[in-house]
C-alpha cells in the first residue's frame, strides 16, 4: 500500500459551499471507490486557519505517479459524501506522500471502534498494532531523491562499500531504461539486497546511497521505507511478543510497493542465540518470499559475518545480490599505496616529491577513507594553493608533515612497568590485524575477530592507562578513525543513553568503569551488548572493575561472552614494580632519591594488605604526591627566609628518608609538621611508637616475650624479602586467652600499629568485632558480611571477642557458616590480615576445636594472666595521670586492700575493675569538690574535713587550689559502692 495525504487549498476551502457538519459525520470509504483506494476526511485548524485534508490509501498502483489518480479518488469521494465541492476542487487538491501510520493516526479521531473497523477492511490491523507501540523495532522514513546519478557514485566510492557499491549503482541506471520501456512487463525487483553494516552509521550510509539509486532510477514505486529492527533493546522487552504475534501475511502485504529494510546482526551459529528473535525473523522471510515481486526487500546484517549472509540469503527464495566493504581501498589499508601514489604521479606527468610522501603517511596515520588517486589530488591542490600564496609557505609545510614521527603508542605500553601478558595480547592482536590486511590484499576471505574485552583487576594496576595506549595502537592500526578514550561509569547508562554514548564514542575506545554496576538492570545491559554488536566497526568496547563482580556481570546475560574477544587480568603489581613506579615518577618530576629515601619507600610499599582505595599505582601516586608535600613542608621551615635560594633549590631536587610519608597516616603527618614547627621534637614523636608503649604496659611480662619474638621474626622475614631472599610470609593470626580486663584488646590495637610501623601491614587499623557484627539475619547474608569485613580491614587487624559466641546449638547454623567463612578469609588473605581471636581460656580452646581449620591457622596462642594486686595499684596510677588526676597518699592502701576483696568475686574484671572504681571515686570528689566551691560541706560525702577545707578558705582568694581541684583522696574511694556490678561510664 501506498500512503498519501490530499490537502484542499485554503482559500477555495473557505469560498467553496462546503458542507462543514456532513464532514463530521461521514465515514470512510473502500468498498465504494471499487477497493482500489481508501478514503477518509479531517478537518484541522492552523492557528486562524481551518484545512480540510484526505488520508488516502492506494492499491494496485505500485509502478505510476499517483498523484492525479488521488485527485481522481478524492473528488469521487467528495460526490459520494455530497460536500458540495464544485467542478474546480480538482485544480485546488494538493497531494503528497504521507508516512502510514500518520495517515492512520489522523483517522482515530473517528473513535477507536471506526479506526478498529477501518482496520479491518483494509488488513491493517497488525501493522498498525506493530508500529504504534515501537519505539525502535518498527520505523518509517523517507528516501532522500535530491541526489542525481553522478553524486550517488561519488558516495558510493567514497563509503565504506567502495566499488562493490558503485558498481551496483551503476547497474541500477543502466537497467532504467529497460524498465521504463515496458514497465508491466518485467518485475521491477529483479533481485533483493544483503548488506554489511547493520546499526552502523556506515551501514546506513551505503544504505541510503542504494535506496536512492533505486528510487531515481523507477526501481522502487515510492520514497517511502519502512524499517524492521531486530536489534533493538525494544525486542527485549514485552513487545517481542506482540511482534511475533502479529507476523501474517496481512502484515506484509502493507509492506507492497514499498522499500523495506531488514537489520539483524545475530548469527545463528552463536551459542547465546536468541532463538524467539531468529525465529521471527525467519517467519518474515518466510512471509516475505510470497510478496517479493512487490517489496524491494534490503537485509542488513553484521560485518564480516559472512555465514549469517549465506544463510539469509537462501532463505530468500528469489536473487540475492551481497554488497560487502571493500577490502582494501582506502590508502590505510594498503602496504602499497606509495608505489600506486608515483604511478599515479608518473601518468599525470608529475614527478614525486618527499611532500607527498608526508601527505600520504597524514593520511593513512588519520585512517582516511581516500582513495591513491584521490590523495594525488589532494597533493597537488595544494602544491598549486601554496605556490599562489608563498608567504603562507611555513604552515603548508608544518601540515604536510609526517605524524609518524609521534611517540610510538605500542613504544610508550611496552615501557610501561610489568604488565607483561597485556602487552604480549596486545602484540598479538596487531599481528592479526596485519595479517588480516594481507589477506585482504591478496584477495582471501579475512578472518574477523572481536575487539572488545574485558578489564578485569583491582584499582591502579593499569588498566585505564593500557585502554588509552590500546586506542592509539589500533587508531595507528587503521581499525579505528580517532583512537580516543572515552571514560564513562556503568552506573551512568541507561537503555536510552546508550546509542548516544556510542554515537560519541564512534571511532574509538568506549572505556565502562565499574561495569559491573549494570548487574540487576538487564535493559541496561541488553542495550550495551546490541550497541556492542551494532558498533563493532567502529567502537571498542571495553568493560573494568573487580574481577569476581565482572564474572558475574557476563553471566547476567548470555550475549556478553560472545561479544568479548579477550579478557585481560591485571595483577596487582609486586613491591619491586611499585618501587619502580614511584623512580619513575620522581623522575618525570626531576626529583632524585637517596639510598635512604628508597629504604623508607619499600617500607612503605612492601606492607601486607592494602585496601582497594590504597591499592597498586593509584596508593604510589598518592605516596609520591604526599612525599613531596612533606619535603615542602619540611623546607619551608627550614628555608623561611629564602635566603639561601641556590642552597633551596637543591634540596627541592632530592626527597629525603623523612619525606616518605603518607597522608593517610594522619598521625604521622600531624607530628612530622609539628617538627619543623618546633612545637616537638623527634624524640617526643620516637616515645610515642606503638612498640615502646607496649613496653611500657604494665605486667603482661611474658605476653610481650611472645609478641617481640613474634614481631620479630616477622620483621626479619620481611626484610629477606626486600633483599631477593624467598621468604613466605607466615600468618600472624592469634588467640588471646584471659579473663577479662587483662589487656588483650589494648595488646591487639598495639600489634596492628606496630605492624605498619615496620610495614608488615601497609594500613594498621584496628576492627573489633562480634557475633553481630559477623552474623546475618537472613539465609545468605553471613558470608557476605564476614567477606565484606575482611575485605575493609585488608592490611589491618581483626579483632572478634569473645569469638566463642559464635557457636550454637545446632549444626548448619548461622554462627557455623560465619565460621567457616571466617576459616575460609583468614586462608586465602593469609598475607593480608591479621586476626585475634579473645576470650576466656577454655572457651576459646573449645571454640578452636569446633571448627579443625582454626586450629590449623592459629599458630600462636597467649595466655593473659591476671594482674597482681601491685600491679591493679599501677594500673590506677596510670589511668588517673592519662586523666590529669594526682593519687593523695591515703589512696592506694586503701585500693589495695579494697581490690583484693574484689579480686576474690567470680568473674573479677582486673582492669575494668580499676576503671570502674576509679570513675566512681572521680564523681564523690566531684560532689566533695562541688560542697567546697558552694562554701558548705556536704554532711553526705565531705564529713569533717571538707567543713574544715571550707573554713580555711579565704574569701579574696579562689575557693579551691589546683591541688585540690585534680586531687583524689582515699575518702572518695568509698568501701560501700558495690563496685563490681556497676557498668562502667565510658572514660577514655
Amino acid at each position: 500500500m501506498r500512503t498519501y495525504i490530499a490537502e484542499v487549498a485554503h482559500q477555495y476551502y473557505i469560498d467553496s459551499d462546503f458542507k462543514r457538519p456532513m464532514a463530521e459525520s461521514v465515514s470512510f470509504l473502500y468498498s465504494e471507490l471499487d477497493k482500489e483506494s481508501f478514503v477518509a476526511v479531517y478537518e484541522s485548524r492552523f492557528g486562524f486557519r481551518s484545512l480540510l485534508s484526505f488520508c488516502v490509501i492506494v492499491y494496485s498502483k505500485p509502478f505510476v505517479d499517483n498523484t492525479e489518480f488521488v485527485k481522481d479518488q478524492v473528488v469521487r469521494a467528495c460526490e459520494i459524501w455530497n460536500f458540495g465541492f464544485d467542478k474546480d476542487l480538482r485544480k485546488n487538491l494538493s497531494v503528497k506522500e504521507s508516512n502510514a501510520m500518520q495517515v492512520l493516526g489522523e483517522v482515530t479521531t473517528q473513535g477507536l471502534n471506526s479506526l478498529r473497523s477501518m482496520l479491518s477492511v483494509v488488513g491493517a490491523n497488525e501493522f498498525y498494532d506493530v508500529f504504534k507501540s515501537s519505539n525502535d523495532f518498527a520505523t518509517e522514513s523517507f528516501i532522500d531523491t535530491a541526489h542525481g546519478k553522478d553524486t550517488l557514485l561519488k558516495d558510493a566510492l567514497q563509503s565504506k562499500f567502495g566499488r562493490n557499491l558503485a558498481k551496483e549503482v551503476q547497474r541500477i541506471y543502466e537497467s532504467a531504461d529497460t524498465v521504463a520501456a515496458d514497465s508491466e512487463r518485467y518485475n521491477h525487483f529483479p533481485v533483493h539486497y544483503i548488506l554489511e553494516g547493520a546499526g552502523s552509521p556506515v551501514g546506513m550510509q551505503g544504505f541510503n546511497v542504494l535506496a536512492s539509486a533505486l528510487q531515481d532510477a523507477g526501481r522502487v514505486p515510492s520514497t517511502h521505507v519502512y524499517k524492521l529492527n531486530f536489534d533493538c533493546p525494544q525486542w527485549e522487552s514485552a513487545y517481542r511478543s506482540e511482534v511475533i504475534e502479529c507476523l501474517n501475511d496481512n502484515l506484509v502485504s502493507c509492506f507492497e510497493d514499498n522499500l523495506l529494510l531488514i537489520q539483524y546482526s545475530e548469527s545463528p551459529n552463536d551459542r547465546d542465540l536468541d532463538l524467539r528473535k531468529y525465529q521471527a525473523l525467519t517467519k518474515l522471510i518466510g512471509l516475505l518470499n510470497n510478496h517479493l515481486d512487490r517489496v524491494q526487500v534490503v537485509l542488513m546484517v553484521a560485518a564480516g559475518n559472512e555465514a549469517n549472509m549465506r544463510r539469509l540469503a537462501d532463505k530468500l527464495q528469489a536473487p540475492v545480490l551481497t554488497i560487502e566493504y571493500e577490502k582494501g581501498l582506502a590508502v590505510w589499508n594498503q602496504t602499497d599505496a606509495y608505489d600506486k601514489l608515483v604511478q599515479v604521479a608518473k601518468r599525470r606527468g608529475v614527478e614525486p616529491s618527499a611532500s607527498m610522501e608526508s601527505l600520504l603517511a597524514k593520511y593513512q596515520f588519520n585512517r582516511s577513507d581516500r582513495t591513491v588517486t584521490q590523495i594525488f589530488d589532494d597533493w597537488q591542490t595544494l602544491s598549486q594553493t601554496q605556490q599562489v600564496y608563498p608567504l603562507y609557505r611555513d604552515a603548508y609545510h608544518t601540515y604536510l608533515k609526517s605524524p609518524i614521527k609521534q611517540a610510538d603508542p605500542m613504544q610508550r605500553l611496552q615501557e610501561l612497568i610489568g604488565l607483561s601478558a597485556q602487552k604480549q595480547l596486545i602484540q598479538d592482536i596487531v599481528l592479526r590485524i596485519r595479517m588480516n590486511r594481507t589477506l585482504a590484499r591478496l584477495g582471501q576471505p579475512t578472518r574477523n575477530f572481536s575487539m572488545h574485552m574485558v578489564f578485569s583487576g583491582n584499582p591502579g594496576t593499569g588498566k585505564t592507562e593500557v585502554a588509552k595506549l590500546y586506542g592509539e595502537i589500533l587508531h595507528r592500526e587503521g581499525v579505528l578513525r580517532e583512537g580516543r578514550l572515552v571514560v564513562i561509569s556503568g552506573s551512568e547508562l541507561s537503555p536510552s543513553n546508550v546509542p548516544k554514548i556510542f554515537e560519541a564514542a564512534r571511532g574509538s575506545v568506549l572505556f565502562v568503569d565499574e561495569a559491573y554496576t549494570l548487574i540487576g538492570y538487564p535493559e541496561t545491559v541488553a542495550a550495551l551488548i546490541a550497541g556492542m554488536e551494532n558498533n563493532r566497526e567502529e567502537t571498542v568496547v571495553i568493560l573494568a572493575g573487580y574481577s569476581r563482580h565482572m564474572e558475574q556481570l557476563l553471566d547476567t546475560n548470555p550475549g556478553f561472552r560472545s561479544r568479548i574477544g579477550f579478557t585481560m587480568r591485571f595483577g596487582d603489581y609486586t613491591t619491586e614494580e611499585l618501587e619502580q613506579i614511584f623512580e619513575l615518577m620522581a623522575k618525570h618530576v626531576q626529583v632524585a632519591l637517596t639510598d635512604e629515601t628508597r629504604t623508607c619507600v619499600r617500607d612503605k610499599l612492601s606492607g601486607a594488605g592494602r585496601r582497594g582505595d590504597q591499592g597498586n599505582a593509584r596508593f604510589v601516586r598518592k605516596l609520591f604526591e604526599d612525599s613531596l608535600g612533606a619535603q615542602q613542608l619540611r623546607l619551608a621551615h627550614l628555608y623561611a627566609d629564602a635566603s639561601d635560594s641556590l642552597q633551596l633549590k637543591h634540596e627541592l631536587g632530592m626527597l629525603q628518608g623523612c619525606d616518605i610519608v603518607s597522608l593517610a597516616d594522619s598521625d604521622a603527618i600531624a607530628q612530622f609538621g609539628e617538627v619543623f614547627a618546633g612545637q616537638t621534637s623527634k624524640r617526643d614523636i620516637r616515645s610515642q611508637s606503638a612498640q615502646e608503649r607496649l613496653a611500657d604496659l604494665i605486667g603482661l611480662d611474658k605476653v610481650k616475650q611472645v609478641i617481640f619474638e613474634r614481631l620479630t621474626y616477622a620483621k626479619v622475614q620481611k626484610y629477606r624479602r626486600d633483599n631477593g631472599f624467598e621468604s613466605d610470609y607466615l600468618p600472624m593470626h592469634m588467640a588471646f586467652l584471659g579473663n577479662p580486663g587483662t589487656g588483650k584488646t589494648e595488646v591487639a590495637r598495639l600489634i596492628g600499629k606496630i605492624l605498619k610501623d615496620e610495614g608488615i601491614l601497609s594500613v594498621g587499623d584496628f576492627y573489633e568485632c562480634g557475633r553481630a557484627d559477623l552474623v546475618g539475619t537472613v539465609v545468605g547474608s553471613t558470608a557476605p558480611k564476614v567477606q565484606a569485613l575482611f575485605e575493609k580491614a585488608r592490611g589491618s587487624v581483626i579483632f572478634i571477642d569473645e569469638a566463642y559466641s559464635l557457636i550454637d546449638d545446632r549444626s548448619h547454623s548461622y554462627g557455623d557458616e560465619a565460621i567457616n567463612t571466617i576459616v575460609q578469609c583468614m586462608e586465602n588473605m593469609r598475607n593480608d590480615v591479621v586476626v585475634i581471636f579473645a576470650g576466656y581460656e577454655q572457651e576459646i580452646l573449645d571454640f578452636m576445636s569446633c571448627n579443625p581449620g582454626l586450629a590449623s591457622r592459629i599458630k600462636t596462642q597467649i595466655r593473659f594472666p591476671d594482674y597482681s594486686i601491685d600491679e591493679l595499684g599501677q594500673i590506677l596510677n596510670l589511668m588517673a595521670c592519662e586523666l590529669g588526676f594526682t593519687l593523695a597518699d591515703d589512696v592506694l592502701p586503701r585500693f589495695k586492700k579494697q581490690i583484693a576483696a574484689m579480686a576474690q568475686l567470680p568473674n573479677f574484671g582486673n582492669a575494668r575493675v580499676v576503671r570502674t572504681m576509679l570513675e566512681d571515686a572521680m564523681v564523690v570528689q566531684a560532689v566533695r569538690v562541688n560542697a567546697v566551691l558552694a562554701g558548705t560541706a556536704a554532711q553526705d560525702v565531705g564529713s569533717a574535713e571538707a567543713a574544715e577545707t571550707a573554713e580555711k578558705i579565704d574569701s579574696s582568694k579562689k575557693p579551691i587550689d589546683d591541688k585540690q581541684l585534680m586531687e583524689l583522696r582515699g575518702c572518695d574511694f568509698k568501701i560501700d559502692i558495690p563496685l563490681a556490678s556497676k557498668p562502667s561510664m565510658g572514660f577514655a
